[in-house]
């Protein structure tokens, strides 16, 4: 005889929470991988974005079957809003995110609950994809093993290429939660890696594990992140206002590449639309911090700017004005 308390559900050690807008054809592969997964302690929460297509309809089915799927609709609102309103209803301690069109493989969840006990206030492991996400890294697998404080980790994650990627952390609900940290719905480019600099500046040590779980398919990042130039800006400005927090440990070296990358999109900015604005943000972080900007120039200027824009009067002016200012 089965008694109430085998047929209980469990409270969830973990809530995934992903976003759906127009994604059914890839849905049951999606859904039905993480109900598959090996640890089955946790809950999934679907939130429709407003889809037009039958994604709710598909959402609704998984509802009705299995007692881990909770579902909740919006307004078409963004993937960030939607994350969101998934972080308001997750019940667990554990806090993780799935793509709609991404799947995942069966010990995902369990490679994550293997180092709960541990300490650690964030949990990364390793992606494989269907194409390689950098061009001067054809791999297709990125995973390794670390542990640190969050400067030392967030740096790590830079280096291996996982700084973003929500979808490879566990996240603490209660840091989450205590310090209001949420995606910016503002924010089109990277807003994952907004979310972990935020995430990362609360937490005391971090631990990433050389096991992949995760299979991302890679957008078309030139159709997704063609942006204007100040978007791009505003959110590097973000990037660098938060990583500049004296929460770190030490000054993470990550900083400086998001220095670099404000100083490329304000020089393109200068360049090619003759945007002042951009010219004097340029000249106050040549004057901030000239070693990110040198480094910018040495390893980017010939790849952001057309070759007769190097003898342009804008681009004159601008080295003239940074020599001045050296």
């Amino acid at each position: 005889e089965t008694s109430q308390e085998a047929i209980r559900p469990m409270t969830p050690l973990f809530s995934v929470i992903m976003p759906v807008c127009n994604a059914a054809p890839f849905l049951h592969r999606s859904i039905d991988s993480i109900l598959g997964q090996s640890f089955r302690n946790f809950e999934l929460i679907l939130v429709d974005d407003g889809s037009t297509d039958s994604s709710a309809s598909v959402c609704k089915e998984y509802l009705a079957k299995d007692s881990r799927v909770r579902f909740i609709s919006q307004p078409n609102s963004g993937a960030s809003v939607a994350r969101n309103a998934g972080m308001e209803h997750a019940s667990a301690p554990w806090i993780t995110f799935c793509d709609a069109d991404d799947f995942v493989y069966p010990d995902w969840l369990e490679t994550f609950h293997s180092r709960i006990d541990a300490g650690f206030d964030l949990i990364c492991q390793g992606i494989r994809t269907d194409n390689p996400t950098d061009y001067n890294d054809t791999s297709r697998e990125r995973c390794y093993d670390f542990e640190g404080d969050n400067a030392d980790f967030l740096d790590s994650l830079f280096i291996h290429s996982l700084m973003g990627y929500v979808v490879l952390k566990a996240f603490r609900a209660r840091l989450i939660k205590e310090h209001n940290i949420r995606f910016i719905p503002s924010v089109r480019l990277q807003e994952d890696n907004l979310f972990v600099y935020q995430y990362l500046s609360f937490c005391n040590k971090a631990v990433s594990v050389s096991s992949i779980g995760y299979y991302y398919f890679v957008p078309d990042w030139v159709g997704k992140y063609a942006l204007p130039a100040h978007e791009s800006i505003s959110r590097y400005e973000m990037g660098i206002n938060i990583l500049s927090s004296p929460r770190f440990a030490h000054q993470p070296q990550v900083l400086k590449k998001e220095i670099a990358l404000l100083a490329r999109c304000c020089l393109v900015d200068f360049c090619s639309n003759g945007q002042r604005s951009s010219f004097h943000k340029l000249r106050s972080i040549h004057c901030h911090d000239f070693s990110a900007t040198e480094m910018f120039f040495l390893s980017r200027l010939l790849l952001v700017l057309d070759f007769t824009e190097w003898f342009s009067s804008r681009f004159i002016k601008l080295v003239h004005g940074l020599r001045r200012h050296s």
